[in-house]
């Protein structure tokens, strides 16, 4: 068995919170009997989820839900971003034309 990485421990961490938001902790393919994902919450979570490295904050993010087929993306690892850092880039781009509400 080989050892679990810090990396796939926090992936799996999000996986997990992810299962439990969508309300799938009880998915039937967990409690099935005949599944492969029978009393086994975090592969199920980890099969189910797909996630990213951040190039900026060097942190996984959700990007989505597994699919079936094998997409092919033009997407640049060194141009894939959170969410926070993308905010955060535009919040130093548009800083000085930012409006404040009084």
């Amino acid at each position: 068995m080989r050892p679990i990485s810090q990396l796939e421990v926090e992936i799996r961490a999000k996986a997990m919170l992810k299962l439990k938001r969508d309300g799938l902790l009880f998915a039937e393919e967990i409690m099935d009997r005949g599944s492969p994902y029978f009393n086994d919450r975090p592969r199920f979570a980890m099969d189910r989820y797909e996630f990213d490295m951040c190039c900026e904050c060097k942190k996984p993010f959700y990007v989505g839900t597994a699919s079936t087929e094998c997409e092919e993306t033009n997407t640049s690892p060194e141009t894939v971003k959170c969410q926070k850092c993308i905010s955060a880039s535009e919040e130093v781009i548009l800083g000085a034309f930012k409006i404040k509400n009084f």
